[in-house]
């Protein structure tokens, strides 16, 4: 039998083998009765190639013992490098002694040809799944994809599962029943290859250029289909079309640019947008300058439709999709515009589709430059070439205006230079003036011809014309920039004009020097204004003198004050000592007011500020005002009938209006008129005669105006300048309007002063109006008798003299005193007897870098129920600081000792 055959035992012992099984098995007969088929002699390679482990051979001898085996294969390792692959049939042999009956034939070549044949199809499968190109297999029977590979469905955008479900009719973008047949046609004739559409999942359309051959497997007929994506190339050809139609329009557009009107350019280059995008519609706003709104200027249609453009404004946050690109300021490109994509276009229009540019502008957009309505969906190639259209567009709209510009430009600057506040000239090379803008009639009444041909040096009415001389000579010699040269001039009408000059040289381009040009400018009112500056700056120094001598006078008056009020307690003084005491206590009292009005005029007074009306205040002082300037002077008041409230102090109102009075009285020794008029005044910005307060604002405006003997410039100059006065020696002592002007600046307001010699002059005092502010009611307050105490009271106070009467004038009330030269030192005599301390009277400004707000502040942060009182006698700090609150009293000095008595007592009483 061309079979092995081996019968074995029930044990499974070889008992029989024929001849065949010698070849197949490579053992000898006899050397096979040796062996068991359990024995793990045999080397034994499973069908798919892995060695069958020594274990498993009992196992198999088992199966075999058990049932039928048929055509299992095997592989029988004879050699290292041989295996005999067999294919084994086992039955069992229902003989008494026999086991099963083993017969097996040589399948190595069916299995070397099956490897081979398996190879081959390994190598196709994965080549066909590697390939680029998508394969596929149809059944025309089932109209169905049979076989296919990856890039066949994934390049459509379809899973491995949905496209097994599908054929040619699902992926051809315009296959229909006539498609199928022609496939089939095809199919027929053996193959063809030819240019078609498929259509994705996500819709969109693939070129493919497809290659179909027909098959024929086991008599039945199938389709292969090889295509490939030529989407680019395609994209490719139709860029390098559009791409030569756009270079021709371009060519073509600068041709004819210079012909047209800007309304035939803008649709001229809109219809060749719509045309190089495959558009229907184009369309071109101009952007309002605050970037709100757009208007229709131009519009393309290729439908050839009439369309008005008046009235199509749109507000750019309600137009929709083609204006998002004004917000962005970059191009937008839209397949779905929606409903609001219309809006601003003309009235029966509405985009599907859309690409929109900006046409930007110094930062904003100026144009939108749109296009709309294609039939399929606008990608980046089709705005790339809008892009370039809208450049060009840019281009030739920014040229345009920028030869306009220069068109205009010589009469703009004629009209600049015309309309100038400053003269503008130019000069030859030897000095002599060539050109004269007209303005220098308004300067120097002089015509512009009438200085041309002449040197500076020459000009009617030039002060110092030798210097001049000397000037011009030098810079001619010498040519460079120039500025800051101020030359006076008579004005043809007689007044003096000063003209401040600057030039640079002028050079040919061969280096020679040709010329200066330059302007000049009236600087007459700005010397004025800062003369003025420079008086306000000298009263303010003046003022800051006139504190610091204040503050250490109040302290060598408190000190006497105190000491005369001690002494005329004294019931055993005799008469004369007593006048004589009062006599001192009288020119204290005079040497105190005098300090306040110093006080004043430098504005270290402290305000007791509240919304006040004007009008009540003027009002109130009417009668008194009558009484002090006598029958001989009529005194009016033009009372305004509403005024706004002013943040003020009412007894530094009536100090202004008493003052001005006073003086305006005084102008007129043999009688006049004084009228005293109040209104409200909204100052605008750049108004004013140079005051440094002056601003703009809402103002309330007291005017006091006199028939008196004027003054005169060299007057008016100084008249608050404190101890200036014209008055006859022992008639004033020059303070008085120097406190009205520290007592305004103190308001935040200022004073204008008019006076003719002669006529009269009129005193104008502005003062911040309180839009919001009530008038609070005076509050009248009743005098509070000095009694005593026994309370402990903390002094403070740097002056030993003072520190002195203070302590000694409280321990006479009644009051137990702890003295400190500085605040140090109270914080230690605090750390001794704080718990004892009911008041703290301490002195503002003192040594050791310590002042009196500063020691209430510590004290109070270990006592918070105490009291204090701050004194001084300078109370720029306390202005500085702020007014005293929350149980801080003020004490200023000099004062009494009943004032120092009532204060303490009241202080404590609080």
């Amino acid at each position: 039998m061309p079979l092995g055959i081996t019968v074995t035992d029930p044990g499974g012992r070889i008992v029989e083998s024929n001849r065949r099984s010698e070849e197949l098995l490579g053992i000898p007969l006899e050397r096979q009765l040796e062996r068991n088929i359990g024995d793990e002699r045999w080397d034994i390679v499973r069908a798919d190639g892995s060695r069958m482990p020594p274990g498993e051979h009992a196992g198999m001898r088992a199966l075999l013992e058990q049932r039928v085996v048929a055509d299992v294969e095997m592989g029988l390792v004879r050699s290292p490098d041989q295996v005999s692959w067999l294919s084994v049939t086992a039955a069992p042999v229902p003989l008494p002694g026999l086991g099963v009956v083993i017969a097996y034939g040589d399948v190595s070549d069916r299995k070397a040809q099956n490897e081979a044949l398996a190879q081959r199809e390994e190598i196709f499968s994965t080549i066909v799944a590697a390939s680029a190109d998508a394969i596929a297999v149809y059944d025309g029977a089932t109209e169905c994809f049979i076989e296919f590979n990856a890039a066949a469905h994934q390049g459509l955008g379809y899973s491995r599962e949905e496209f097994a479900r599908m054929g040619p009719r699902e992926i051809q973008a315009e296959l229909g029943d006539e498609g199928i047949r022609a496939h089939n046609e095809v199919a027929r004739q053996g193959g063809a290859a030819f240019e078609t559409r498929h259509r994705r999942k996500d819709g969109t359309i693939q070129d493919a250029l497809v290659r179909l051959r027909k098959l024929n497997v086991r008599g039945r007929d199938y389709l292969a289909a090889v295509w490939t994506d030529i989407s680019d190339r395609r994209r490719a050809q139709a860029r390098a079309a559009r791409d030569a139609l756009r270079t021709s329009f371009l060519l073509e557009l600068h041709q004819r640019a210079p012909h047209l009107t800007d309304v035939e350019l803008h649709r001229h280059v809109l219809a060749r947008a719509v045309e190089l995008t495959g558009s229907t519609v184009g369309f071109l706003h101009r952007v309002d300058e605050d970037q709100r709104g757009a208007t229709l200027i131009a519009w393309c249609d290729v439908a050839g439709r009439p369309h008005p453009l008046a009235d199509h404004r749109v507000a750019l946050d309600e137009a929709g999709s083609w204006a998002e690109c004004v917000r962005d300021r970059e191009p937008h490109l839209h397949n779905d515009c929606g409903s609001p994509g219309c809006k601003g276009l003309p009235d029966d229009v509405t985009l599907g589709r859309c690409m929109s540019i900006p046409l930007i502008q110094d930062g904003k957009a100026a144009l939108v430059f749109g296009v709309g309505d294609k039939p399929t969906d606008y990608d980046p190639d089709d705005l790339a070439q809008l892009q370039v259209v809208a450049n060009e567009l840019h281009k030739l709209t920014s040229q345009r205006a920028a030869q306009e510009r220069l068109r205009a430009s010589e009469e703009r600057f004629r009209h600049l230079v015309e309309a100038s506040f400053d003269w503008v000239w130019e000069t030859d090379a030897r000095g002599r003036t060539v050109y004269a803008s007209p303005r220098i009639m308004d300067l120097l009444g002089i015509p512009p011809e009438a200085v041309l041909g002449k040197t500076p040096a020459d000009f009617v009415g030039l002060l110092d014309d030798e210097r001049v001389t000397r000037a011009l000579g030098k810079r001619l010699a010498h040519p460079a920039p120039f500025s800051g040269l101020e030359l006076v001039h008579r004005h043809a009408s007689g007044r003096l004009v000063t003209l401040e000059s600057a030039g640079v040289p002028m050079f040919a381009p061969d280096g020679a020097f040709c010329g200066y040009r330059g302007m000049s400018r009236d600087v007459t009112e700005r010397r004025r204004l800062e003369e003025q500056y420079r008086q306000a700056q000298k009263l303010e120094a003046i003022g800051q003198l006139a504190g610091g001598v204040a503050h250490d006078f109040n302290n060598i008056l408190a000190a006497i004050l105190l000491h005369v009020g001690l002494l005329e307690e004294r019931e055993d003084l005799d008469p004369e000592t007593r006048q004589s005491l009062a006599v001192v206590s009288k020119a204290s009292h005079r040497a105190a007011a005098l300090t306040r009005q110093l006080l004043m005029f430098s504005r270290r007074s402290v305000l007791t500020l509240r919304p006040l009306d004007l009008n009540e205040v003027v009002a109130d002082l009417l009668k008194m005002l009558g009484r002090v300037i006598g029958e001989h002077i009529d005194l009016r008041f033009d009372r305004h009938g509403t005024l706004p409230a002013v943040q003020a102090d009412a007894g530094m109102l009536e100090q202004i209006v008493m003052n001005l009075v006073v003086n305006a009285r005084d102008a007129m020794p043999t009688g006049g008129r004084i009228t005293i008029a109040t209104d409200s005044i909204e100052v605008g910005a750049g108004k004013g005669d140079g005051d440094p307060a002056r601003r703009p604002g809402r103002f309330v405006r007291l005017t006091i105006m006199d028939s008196g003997c004027g003054m005169d410039t060299a007057t008016l100059a100084r008249i608050f300048e404190p101890f200036f006065t014209t008055k006859e020696a022992g008639k004033g002592t020059g303070l008085g309007l120097a406190t009205v002007h520290g007592i305004v600046a103190q308001h935040r307001g200022w004073v204008e002063v008019e006076s003719i010699v002669g006529e009269g002059t009129t005193f104008r005092v502005l003062l911040p109006a309180v839009s919001d502010g009530t008038v609070a009611a005076r509050e009248e307050s009743a005098p509070v008798p000095a009694r005593g105490g026994q309370e402990v009271v903390l002094v403070v106070e740097d002056e030993l003299g003072v520190r002195t009467i203070v302590a000694r004038t409280l321990r006479r009330l009644g009051y137990r005193v702890i003295e400190a030269s500085n605040g140090q030192e109270a914080m230690t005599l605090w750390q001794r007897h704080g718990a004892e301390v009911k008041l703290l009277l301490t002195d503002m400004v003192m040594p050791e870098g310590m002042t009196g707000l500063e020691l209430a502040a510590a004290l109070r942060a270990q006592a918070p129920g105490l009291k204090v009182i701050i004194s001084s006698g300078y109370s720029a700090e306390v202005v500085e600081t702020g007014t005293p609150g929350g149980g801080v009293t003020y004490l200023p000095k000099p004062f009494s000792p009943t004032t120092l008595g009532t204060t303490v007592r009241r202080c404590l009483d609080q």
